[in-house]
């Protein structure tokens, strides 16, 4: 877990120091005092996990020897198998040469509050604060810990930014049924009667997400995850509560200043629903809100390219199969995408079940023939 540097003091310190111990491993009797001295940190704000310490001593001993020589500094030590977290003073006298610190700071309610909430999500996620999110396409969102049980974390409705009104996918379900293979189960979401009018630019199809047409779903996970409530398991989502430090605080820091919290981030899968009945999977950073795509599936659980990929250099290689029951629905919502596109396709009979291959006769053309099973 990295901890948030105020300055670039510290990375240059550390680059110092490893040309200095280059520089005294070829010249015999250099003085280590110089090495020392670059060690020095000042001002500093630290954030350190520690699931093996139980007593105030235990909580010291791991910040001052993580950080013996820094000064006017704090280190927020916390335990999330136990949901404690203590700040330990780091106060470094270079002149005594000794660490007159390792006493304990008082917390700000709000930081042991958020401590709680994330052991509390820490544990019942199998000791991880990696975890998956499903949204669903009427606004409400509910990840499942390890337990296997379904926690609520956004009611339905709505929010965020309105938009120009978009047209629906004509042909399309409204609740569509969930992908195959699903890692979470996706039934019972459907999407909202303004969906389009507020996320006029979400991908029609799981095709238009995964073969790179206009079209995102940024702007939709952006206003969901954004939303969630501070309360309850969402509260790991709170990742800038301040702490208050105070005058009496033995540091100049800046009264509520410091973002210690920073450091106890997930990394979070979220599941979102597309309206032919397959499934986007998104890595969502809940700090900087970066939303990077990784995986997309159909309805049909045929994994499609997440990245720009042109239907004419992808669909030759690689069958798309419709089968069992989500067939049709399948073939209906890749045969409305491919017409939109110019994609021929031809069939002797569709049934229930089929297997599409593709060819690409020319440069700019791509046709396709369904083969019943």
């Amino acid at each position: 877990m990295q901890r948030h540097v105020s300055s670039p003091r510290r990375w240059l310190g550390l680059s110092a120091f490893a040309l200095t111990l280059a520089a005294s491993t070829a010249t015999a009797g250099t003085d280590m005092n110089a090495i020392d001295d670059l060690m020095n940190v000042s001002g500093e704000t630290y954030a350190i996990m520690c699931n093996t310490c139980s007593t105030f001593s235990d909580y010291s001993n791991k910040a001052l020897t993580l950080y013996p020589r820094a000064s006017d500094s704090v280190a927020y030590v916390y335990n999330l198998s136990s949901g404690q977290v203590r700040g330990i003073v780091l106060d470094w006298d270079i002149e005594l040469r000794r660490q007159l610190g390792g006493h304990e700071l008082d917390t700000d309610p709000r930081l042991r509050t958020f401590v709680q909430q994330a052991g509390s999500m820490y544990r019942q996620n199998n000791n991880s604060l990696s975890f998956k999110v499903v949204l669903r396409g009427e606004g409400s969102a509910y990840w499942k810990p390890a337990t296997g049980a379904i926690v609520e974390i956004k009611p339905s409705g709505l929010s965020g930014r309105k938009s120009e009104a978009g047209d629906d996918v004509p042909g399309l379900k409204a609740n569509p049924m969930p992908g195959v293979n699903s890692p979470i189960d996706l039934r019972g979401y459907q999407f909202a009667n303004d969906f389009s009018s507020r996320y006029p630019s979400y991908p029609r199809t799981s095709y238009d997400l995964g073969f790179g047409h206009p079209g995102n779903v940024n702007n939709f996970v952006r206003d969901q995850m954004s939303s969630l409530p501070n309360g309850g398991v969402a509260g790991i989502f709170n990742g800038t509560v301040q702490s208050n430090l105070g005058g009496s605080a033995p540091m100049n820091l800046v009264s509520g200043g410091q973002q210690v919290t920073k450091q106890i981030q997930a990394t979070i899968a979220v599941f979102i629903p597309m309206k032919d009945g397959g499934y986007a999977r998104v890595k969502f950073d809940p700090i900087l809100s970066d939303i990077t795509v990784v995986e997309i599936v159909d309805s049909n659980g045929n994994p499609l390219p997440n990245g720009h990929t042109q239907a004419a250099n992808y669909l030759p290689n690689y069958p798309l199969n419709f089968s069992g029951p989500r067939g049709p629905q399948g073939l209906a919502a890749f045969l409305e995408w491919a017409e939109r596109y110019g994609i021929s396709i031809t069939a002797g009979s569709y049934g229930n079940t089929g297997i599409v291959r593709c060819r690409n006769p020319s440069s700019n053309e791509v046709s396709c023939t369904i083969y019943p099973n």
